[in-house]
């Protein structure tokens, strides 16, 4: 994404835009009471949202802030929702320091490319900060699509955790047939237990898996984590070759703030939409943003549904944001 043109687009709504030192963006709409904390709306239909109020000429009174965060996906670094688990200081400082992506470079050496500057503990913020958060998203299940609901709301988010398994064989050896190995034992291991999801890259003589498990039964993911794990020690003594599994997140469940499950329920009801309240994965940002202030998340069953669910928002974030 073009960081400039984001930008100025966000500005272009009123907003002032502002990023921190790890590339979460910021876009702030001021408030009638400008001391009050503020609302967060995540970037998914954040926009429309908020455009969607300024319209109808609403003014909040706590300031709305619309945030995007910075490395959402794990291609790069093997960690999903990396800018707010910064935010909310999920993650430690020293953890993210030593983060490196599929193509060698560390955390740091991104931020600095990225033009990104100042400590990478300056990100963090903590509770009271936020009055609340919402965000929408599409959900990564399938199950609304299933039940033919255009909307979810989640109640609670499963456990998540990472892992970098890395294989490395010498002449002779066999790392990709060893990596498959071990892929298909996740496999085995997800079966009726959670969700566990795999990636794969490889450069000659090295594989490296990075591996996604979540339950909302924590002991269940825990388990599956252990499994993996010997999966991994045990593939490397019968090949007689080197396996490091490194585990890089292991989060708690959480539940959903009430009262934001309720602003979204009503705002589903306004607009004579059918809307599951459901547990939901461990992908999204409001499982981090928990900690730190009453959090919740809107799903769609599909991109299309997306724009149905913008108006969902803005109803909610009008409701919250007084």
């Amino acid at each position: 994404m073009n960081l400039d043109m984001d930008a100025q687009r966000l500005e272009a709504a009123g907003l002032e835009v502002r990023r921190d030192a790890v590339g979460n963006t910021f876009a702030r709409w001021t408030g009638s009471r400008p001391e009050l904390p503020a609302v967060a709306v995540g970037a998914l239909g954040g926009l429309d949202a908020i455009r969607a109020l300024q319209a109808a000429g609403y003014r909040p009174q706590h300031p709305v802030d619309l945030i995007r965060f910075a490395a959402a996906e794990p291609a790069g670094f093997g960690v999903d929702c990396l800018g707010s688990r910064l935010l909310t200081g999920a993650m430690p400082v020293w953890k993210a320091a030593r983060l490196t992506g599929a193509d060698g470079r560390t955390f740091d050496e991104w931020r600095a490319e990225m033009g990104f500057e100042g400590p990478i503990e300056s990100a963090a913020v903590g509770a009271g900060h936020y009055a609340a958060f919402v965000e929408l998203q599409v959900e990564r299940g399938g199950l609304l699509e299933k039940a033919g609901l255009p909307l979810g709301i989640a109640t609670a988010f499963a456990a998540p955790a990472g892992l970098r398994v890395t294989v490395e064989a010498e002449a002779g050896q066999d790392a990709p047939g060893a990596a498959a190995e071990i892929a298909l034992e996740v496999e085995k291991i997800s079966m009726g237990a959670g969700t566990a999801n795999r990636a794969a890259g490889s450069v000659p003589g090295r594989v490296r898996l990075e591996i996604y498990v979540e339950d909302l039964d924590q002991a269940k993911r825990d388990a599956m984590v252990s499994q993996i794990a010997m999966a991994c020690r045990d593939t490397a003594q019968r090949r007689r070759l080197t396996v490091k599994a490194e585990v890089l997140h292991m989060d708690p469940r959480a539940e959903c703030a009430a009262e934001v499950v309720d602003a979204l329920a009503r705002a589903a009801r306004a607009h004579s939409l059918g809307c599951q309240r459901m547990a939901a994965g461990g992908r999204y940002d409001a499982l981090f943003l928990s900690r730190i202030a009453p959090a919740g998340t809107l799903l769609a069953a599909n991109a299309a549904e997306a724009a149905t669910g913008a108006l969902v928002l803005a109803d909610a974030v009008g409701e919250l944001a007084g």
